[in-house]
This record gives C-alpha cells, structure tokens and sequence, in this order.
C-alpha cells in the first residue's frame, strides 16, 4: 500500500525527499512539527491547486523550482540539503501563491490538509474527491475466534475536558492537522464521526532517514456515549474481558473508580498492516481528571507481518496512540487542541505538566 490517493507511484520518491528535507532529515533536537505540518499541507494544497488529480513525476521539476529559488540567504540548499523555515515559507508562496501563509493560520481557511484561498472554496470542497483514487478494499473486523485474537491498551492521556475533547475528535475535516513523525489521519467523506473514513499516510522508516510513505484505511463503524449507557457498558463488558484473556499483566480498561463517557470504535480496511483488526478510542473520567486512551484488538498476523510489527509497528503504535511528546503522539496533540478550545473561552484548563508547551525529548528513540 505504497503512497498516497494524492499521490501516484512515481511521485512517492520526490514527495518522500520533500518531507526529508523539511523534517526527517532534521536532527532531533531540531526537528519543529510545524515544518513537517506545513510539508503536508504544501502537498496536499498542490494536489487540491492541479484538481484533484494524483500528483506525479512531472510534477516534480515545477515543485523543486519553487523551493530552489526561495533559498533563503546562507540557508540550506534544496534539493540536494534541507529546507530551512524560511525556505520552506517562501517556496510555499512561490509555489501556490503569496497568499497561502495567511490563509494557513487561518482556521476558517484550512481543512482536510488543504489551505484555502477563500472560505467560499473552503465551503465547496467535498473530500470524497480523494475516494477516487484511494485504494479501500472491505472493512477487515478482527474475526478470529475470541481466544486467538490480541488485546492490546496503551497508556492514557490526559485531557483537560471530555466535551471539548469530543468536539476536537468530531471535527474531522481537522484530523490532518494533528499529524505526527509516524502518520496523518485524513478524513475521506463529509460529515462527522460516525461513518467516517480515514486514509492514513504513515511513515515507515526502513532505515535511519529513509522515510517510506504507505497508507491504509480505517473506518469509524460505532460510536458511543453515556446517553446510551447499557451499550456502552456492554462495550465495555466485552473490552475488558478480551484483554483478561491475555497472558500478560497489562493494564486495565479503566482505573479503579472511573466512569467511561464515550467509545470510537475504528475498524481497518483490506491492506492494514495490523490486518483484521479494530481499535478503541475510550474516553473516562475519574474525581480528578478525564482521560482518553486506545485499546486495540486483531486477529493472529501472518509470520511476515509479526516480524515487521515486531521490528517497527508495535513501537510506533505505542507512541502514535500513547503519552509520548506530541511530535510522535496524535492523542496529545488531540489533548493540546481541547485545551485551546477552553482558552479561547477564557478558561484555564486543568492542564497536567506533561501536556503543556513540549520540547522535543531526544532520549525517546523509538525507532
């Protein structure tokens, strides 16, 4: 599952050096996700500016051109070196137009990892366009018999308030600006949670600055909340009794005394590299905090998908669903984002240390 719907085949090579040269090339104690958040929009725009149509090798000498003559003064030189940020700011504008830097802080004017020039355009758009040229087989529930299949949960992540957290997850069309060094979430139809499908570009680093951009496909198929409290518990029920099964001493669903609000339930399409599988978005709230954390279910892997889960996947799961920095967390960028709903309220979130502004910790190589 090489590439992207917005990209072909022949673009992957001079996409994949583009994201390099803005952020997975960058040492780590330098690395801004804003960059590699900029990156992604640059491309995503490109491909929204030509119509919609994959972007492809002859693409490239027009793209390369926009940032070789940004270069900014003793900055590095593309694209053979890095794109600094003020290379990156002004090929941008060469390349798209010199009104695309204001319209990207502008939340009315970006969408789907698209920056629109206008907020009419914004209103027009209909990202089922990107379904045309997505590769999205059947939807892949895990259908193993129960006592063969994986429980997995990951650490939870605080959050300053499950009502703005749910409001951040239930805009989807902002998904694709959370995205993290491993992978993006972007929104495939109109509408909101429920029935939404998500093409996730992730990154697989085959080795050490070597980048690979695959994707994949999820689909939210159940979406509950505490207006429904027999469905959720039975959820919840059946969540807790899979991971008793397994042999380890993971942790628990929920902690001791806490109330569970709402449950996403994400199921993978044909082509995953979890293959059958699902994973759960759980939200809860104890006396002090509330908290949202995944837990994930799939069926036995074929040996070749176990050695490479072994080898790569299982530490990029825990850091994309768990309480690492937010450059490698979405659920903490998720986090960061509700609490920006309650400032603008001129509200103090209840905000732990761990979620407050970061810098990049170089001792977590998880890869």
């Amino acid at each position: 599952m090489a590439g992207s719907s917005i990209a072909g085949r022949d673009a992957v090579a001079w996409i994949t050096h583009f994201l390099n040269a803005s952020y997975y090339r960058v040492p780590r104690e330098t690395r801004d996700l804003e960059n590699l958040r900029s990156a992604w929009m640059v491309l995503t725009t490109y491909w929204y500016q030509l119509g919609g149509s994959p972007l492809g090798a002859h693409h490239v000498r027009h793209f390369h051109h926009a940032f070789r003559n940004a270069r900014s003064p003793g900055g590095s030189q593309y694209p053979r070196g890095l794109l600094d940020r003020d290379q990156l700011e002004g090929g941008a504008a060469c390349l798209l137009g010199d009104w695309f830097g204001q319209a990207q802080a502008d939340p009315a004017r970006i969408g789907w990892g698209v920056v629109f020039k206008t907020t009419a355009e914004r209103a027009n758009y209909r990202p089922e366009v990107r379904l045309h040229h997505a590769k999205l087989g059947p939807l892949t529930p895990p259908a193993a018999p129960a006592s063969r299949q994986t429980w997995h949960t990951y650490e939870p992540v605080p959050v300053p308030g499950v009502d703005d957290l749910v409001a951040v997850l239930e805009a989807t069309d902002t998904w694709s600006h959370f995205p993290t060094d491993v992978s993006r979430f972007t929104a495939l139809r109109s509408g909101s949670l429920q029935g939404q499908t998500f093409e996730i570009e992730a990154i697989a680093e085959l080795a050490r600055h070597a980048p690979m951009l695959t994707r994949q496909y999820v689909t939210v198929t159940e979406v509950l909340d505490s207006s429904q409290p027999d469905a959720l518990d039975e959820r919840f029920v059946a969540i807790c009794a899979g991971l008793t099964r397994m042999p380890h001493d993971g942790a628990a669903v929920l902690p001791p005394g806490a109330r569970p609000t709402h449950l996403i339930e994400l199921t993978t399409h044909q082509g995953h590299f979890l293959g059958c599988a699902r994973n759960h978005l759980v939200l809860f709230e104890t006396d002090e905090r509330a908290y949202v954390r995944a837990v994930g279910n799939w069926d036995p892997m074929p040996w070749y998908v176990r050695l490479s889960y072994t080898y790569k996947g299982a530490d990029a799961q825990r850091t994309f669903w768990g309480l690492e920095s937010p450059q490698h967390s979405m659920l903490r960028q998720f986090a960061r984002a509700a609490a920006r709903r309650q400032r603008a309220r001129g509200e103090t979130p209840p905000m732990p240390p761990e979620l407050e502004p970061f810098q990049e910790d170089t001792t977590h190589e998880h890869r």
